[in-house]
């Protein structure tokens, strides 16, 4: 995860007012639905209800 500017091969979705880039590509490798906690100790994770993708 990091702060980027909107390319042609990125779709722009806005969840509660956030606005989230993900890449085409990415979204074929993705499951359906992903959540996003933070973690005080670790940072930000990315879960979906078959995998935890890593902190950041």
């Amino acid at each position: 995860m990091e702060i980027d500017d909107k390319k042609d091969n990125d779709d722009l979705f806005v969840v509660k007012g956030i606005p989230i880039l993900v890449q085409k590509e990415s979204q074929e490798k993705r499951h359906e639905s992903i959540a996003l906690d933070f973690n005080q100790a670790m940072g930000y994770e990315r879960t979906s209800a078959e995998e935890t993708y890593r902190y950041n």
